[in-house]
């Protein structure tokens, strides 16, 4: 566990394996959801017909 203190006096623990050297390898860690699965089937948003 690291110890991460913020300026203003907070701070948070991460584990090691959570903190990475570049943005890029950190949003590669992010697993990713198919839009096909992030919606049910029939599915629409009210959204949908905004234009």
């Amino acid at each position: 566990m690291h110890l991460i203190r913020f300026e203003n006096g907070g701070g948070i623990q991460v584990k090691a394996h959570r903190l990475f050297a570049t943005q890029e390898e950190a949003e590669n860690s992010v697993p990713t959801i198919k839009k096909a699965a992030a919606k049910p089937a029939g599915y629409r948003s009210p959204y949908d017909y905004m234009h």
